[in-house]
């Protein structure tokens, strides 16, 4: 009887067949990117030029919470309920902002700290300049490389000279990334600000203002200056170098911005590769874009950024489309792809996917594309590029050994409707098959996360099997998914023994990962137990880090999962928790 149980996976009811998944923060739907495959004529850059103004993103504002408390409608992301600093501490929360991950490879990272960023809400308590905390959130944006999102958060707000730097600094990055004119309207702010901040980055930019505008002189001053007081900025001398015609080559760019790029452009320098390593997702988005940069370093670029969530997975197919492939590789792609790099072998495997002209041969190759794509940490991004194809597969009995991987799939896509019919087809086929049998069992975990299971009984006959089919915790990795499984459903309210939790954790051994530091671990169960949601969702995403929930250790997720729900956010709790066991392979 145990596989009639496998239908209605632990605590939850059955999903109906016109189930749509629930969006964290709807309205987020990344434009989508044309690869533009290098053409002899096209500008090094294509970004689309960013809209600021209210016209351009839902505006809703109430005078009760002031200006400080401006926020966006459920379009741009602000859907978190007006309490949500309630009990915190203003200058505690903006410190929390301050240091919010940039580039986290999460979808759910990403939709959470926009919430938490742009939703109308009562300020923290304590004082501050009539809007910091405004300022405070819009430069948090800035820095993920919401800048759009940022500049519209900031278009009604009155002046004040918190909101008024911030709202210049913004405004000339979008400029500087836009282009237009050669950048006149980013040189126009950057000469009016210079003469009120001494801010170093106005200093920077008026010193490329004054090489592009025929005041070379001036900026070779201004360059020496900084030269010889130790401008940390290396890269920014260099590229003052290029633009005024040396030939000086740039190294590196590890920490890109806005104005770099627009260097790079006007000195007509290629990227270079160290730019994606520590560039925010829109500045990814940009390198993905640049027809001069090696379609290498601009695929993998496309990748990340649909994974942070700037650029849709249909992009990322279209990029894999126009790589260039030898015969013999597209001949045999899977022994081809062994030699790749990752994202040119998920190329590959896709232009094969799609060559393919059967459901049998396009699922085994989808298969070998999710393998690939889980010893990246790309699994649900690969999953939702070929969600397209993937969703005209039928679930026949002759594709129910695909059952496991499409599943997975379909719930890294956002369809549990979807995956549970293939978990059914599983099931149902594995009552006179052993090996599909298994393939259901393996299921479960998953399944359980996807759906509501906040308060519902264990099954721990349902867990024995599922135990037996992964091997139990006899290897290190067998211990780690079988700790990771208990953990979650734990953290998300599943009534799971303690004593169950606590054989299978001693039993598998220490996990080498980085763990969060004490006094964060302290502070985000304290927030937690006093429901300051918004302090606790600030002080999750910190936890977690640019990693992200896939690269987390155990005892980070159990420990953001758990606070989120407890404090709250039950539904960022289960899409990260469900984010984090895909991504790790159960």
């Amino acid at each position: 009887m145990l596989a009639a149980g496998l239908l209605a996976p632990a605590g939850a009811e059955a999903l109906a067949d016109d189930d749509r998944p629930v969006q964290l923060l709807p309205g987020l739907d990344a434009q989508p990117l044309e690869p533009d495959y290098a053409p002899e004529n096209e500008d090094v850059f294509q970004p689309q030029k960013p809209a600021r103004s209210k016209d351009a993103v839902e505006i809703d504002e109430l005078e009760a919470v002031g200006p400080d408390g401006t926020g966006l409608g459920e379009s741009a992301g602000g859907n978190l309920p007006a309490t949500i600093w309630r009990g915190s501490k203003r200058d505690y929360v903006e410190a929390l902002m301050a240091r919010l991950p940039t580039s986290g490879p999460s979808l759910t990272m990403r939709r959470l700290a926009i919430g938490l960023l742009a939703t109308q809400a009562t300020p923290p308590e304590g004082g501050g300049p009539p809007g910091s905390f405004l300022s405070a959130r819009a430069g948090a944006l800035a820095a993920m490389g919401e800048y759009q999102i940022a500049a519209a958060l900031l278009a009604n707000a009155p002046t004040s000279p918190a909101l008024d730097a911030v709202r210049a600094r913004i405004e000339t990055d979008l400029d500087f990334l836009a282009g237009g004119e050669e950048f006149a309207r980013a040189c126009t702010h950057t000469r009016e600000e210079v003469k009120r901040s001494g801010e170093p980055y106005w200093q920077k930019a008026l010193i490329f203002c004054q090489i592009i505008g025929g005041e070379a002189e001036a900026g070779r001053i201004g360059l020496d200056v900084l030269r010889d007081g130790g401008e940390p900025d290396k890269a920014f001398l260099v590229l003052a170098d290029a633009v005024l015609g040396s030939k000086a080559k740039l190294e590196a760019l590890p920490d890109p911005t806005p104005l770099h790029f627009a260097m790079l452009k006007r000195a007509k320098r290629p990227i270079p590769e160290s730019a994606s390593e520590g560039a925010n997702p829109a500045l990814m988005r940009l390198i993905a874009a640049s027809a001069d940069t090696p379609m290498k370093l601009r695929l993998a670029a496309v990748e990340r950024a649909e994974l942070a969530g700037t650029v849709p997975a249909e992009s990322v197919g279209k990029f894999y489309e126009v790589q260039q492939f030898k015969k013999a590789e597209l001949t045999n792609p899977l022994k081809a792809a062994e030699k790749l790099s990752g994202p040119m072998a998920r190329a590959l495997i896709y232009r094969a996917i799609l060559a393919e002209p059967t459901p049998d041969g396009q699922a085994k190759l989808m298969q070998a594309g999710f393998a690939r794509a889980r010893q990246d940490k790309a699994f649900p991004m690969f999953a939702r590029v070929v969600f397209p194809l993937l969703a005209k597969i039928e679930q026949t009995p002759a594709l129910a050994f695909f059952a496991g991987d499409a599943a997975r799939a379909l719930l890294a896509g956002g369809e549990p409707a979807m995956a549970k019919r293939w978990h059914t087809l599983a099931a149902e086929q594995g009552r006179s098959d052993p090996a599909l049998f298994d393939i259901a069992v393996s299921l479960w975990p998953v399944m359980a996360l996807a759906e509501q299971t906040t308060g519902e009984p264990f099954k721990p006959d349902l867990f024995d099997a599922w135990l037996k089919v992964n091997g139990g915790t006899a290897t290190p990795e067998a211990a780690q998914r079988a700790s990771l499984t208990v953990t979650l459903m734990k953290a998300l309210g599943l009534q799971v023994p303690d004593q169950v939790v606590l054989d299978i954790t001693l039993g598998g051994g220490n996990e080498t990962a980085s763990v969060p530091p004490p006094a964060l671990v302290d502070a985000l169960g304290k927030a937690a137990a006093e429901q300051r949601s918004g302090e606790t969702g600030l002080l999750s995403l910190a936890a977690l880090g640019n990693d992200g929930p896939t690269r987390a250790s155990t005892l980070t997720l159990a420990l953001t999962v758990q606070s989120l729900n407890n404090a709250g956010l039950a539904l960022p709790a289960r899409t990260l928790a469900l984010e984090a066991a895909l991504g790790k392979g159960l």
